[in-house]
């Protein structure tokens, strides 16, 4: 990958997808839009260049900050400091999560979490704290997220949910947190805007071929599943070699 060569090729990232370095004709299978990967992945590339103990340790520093942001967004929450460092501790060391850690590639994961956390945390103390930096910061982190990996276009409905935990405590009214949600709503806006610009609307070839809408909602709903019951009981885990 010839790209994270050089921090000159960094505003080629957000007008490029994630996959042009190897192919740059190819405008159908290529659809991942995730500049950030590749920002990350320069930057680790001019302390170490190919080192990969270098990416291993970016990987890993990323989710221990991410699991500092889980324990603080639970205190935000109003746990207790006992119930939020259990919490953090759990999601630090839980089995499900080795190979989002350990892989490489699977710095999109991690990043897109401490990401997604601080945007959270950021909206929590916008509300408590009333102060628009706090705004500002977290739809900077929610583009971030956005730019890592695009699960984090679930951030609303998630931060929905911790609105209703909170709603008493933050003395909210749905207008209150319409207007609290609408910063994010006008990033994701942004993001959708930015995305087709980039990678165009059509999915990739191999979506079209294998599996309908049908089978990936299916799939969806399967995988989820999955994931709780890993998360609950993680036996038995496969590791890739």
């Amino acid at each position: 990958n010839e790209s994270i060569r050089s921090l000159e090729n960094l505003p080629r990232a957000f007008t490029t997808s994630l996959w042009s370095f190897a192919d740059r004709n190819d405008t159908w299978n290529n659809r991942y839009y995730r500049p950030m990967q590749t920002v990350i992945f320069a930057t680790v590339y001019q302390f170490a260049e190919l080192s990969p103990f270098a990416y291993h340790l970016t990987s890993l520093l990323l989710h221990i900050v991410s699991s500092i942001l889980v324990y603080m967004l639970c205190v935000e929450l109003g746990w207790t400091a006992a119930a939020s460092l259990l919490a953090s501790s759990l999601f630090a060391v839980h089995p499900v999560h080795t190979e989002a850690v350990s892989w490489i590639a699977g710095v999109t994961e991690v990043a897109c979490a401490l990401f997604y956390f601080a945007a959270l945390l950021a909206l929590l103390r916008s509300l408590r704290l009333k102060r628009g930096l706090w705004t500002v910061f977290g739809m900077i982190c929610f583009l971030a997220a956005l730019f890592t990996k695009e699960m984090a276009v679930t951030l609303p409905f998630t931060a929905l949910i911790l609105l209703g935990m909170r709603w008493t405590e933050l003395q909210l009214t749905p207008k209150k947190a319409i207007a609290a949600l609408a910063p994010y709503t006008l990033v994701l806006v942004l993001y959708g805007i930015a995305r087709v610009a980039v990678v165009g609307v059509r999915a990739p070839s191999t979506f079209l071929e294998h599996a309908g809408p049908w089978d990936w909602l299916t799939l969806g709903v399967w995988m989820f599943g999955r994931y709780l019951r890993y998360a609950f009981v993680p036996y038995p885990l496969t590791a890739l070699p």
